[in-house]
């Protein structure tokens, strides 16, 4: 019996190319802020794997922005947004769920969470009463 993986919420096995290019990087150290050799060949790569990555979703480097992970990046979301009109679903992952309700460190205006229905899709007549500035209570 072949057995699936569904659990990619917490951790997704990697591409083989991805995998082989961290084991590379693994071999390499330095600073990526310090002027010397290590340093110098850190922040190269670092570059370059933004570059690649605004390349293979048509952004700019500049645009790119690497974090440590989803948590991370979900609080860095909720901060560009903060003072904007908020909405999520009832099933986000705790890692956006967190910073919505306590609005990442910073009170957010308001938000809004869309109830799903019992296959986990969006109630999207919801957001009508949403946009309409009815609100609904966050549920937890």
């Amino acid at each position: 019996m072949k057995r699936v993986y569904l659990d990619h919420a917490a951790t997704t096995p990697l591409l083989n190319v991805v995998k082989n290019t961290t084991i590379k990087q693994l071999d390499m150290f330095g600073n990526a802020s310090s002027l010397h050799i290590e340093g110098r060949a850190a922040k190269e790569a670092i570059e370059r794997a933004r570059r690649q990555v605004a390349e293979l979703i048509g952004a700019r480097a500049e645009e790119i922005t690497f974090t440590s992970g989803g948590t991370e990046a979900n609080n860095m979301v909720f901060n560009t947004f903060w003072g904007q009109r908020t909405v999520i679903s009832a099933i986000e992952h705790p890692s956006v769920f967190e910073p919505f309700l306590h609005g990442a460190g910073k009170k957010m205006t308001y938000g809004n969470v869309v109830p799903v229905d019992g296959q986990g899709r969006v109630k999207f007549e919801m957001l009508d009463n949403i946009f309409s500035d009815k609100k609904i209570k966050p549920r937890p």
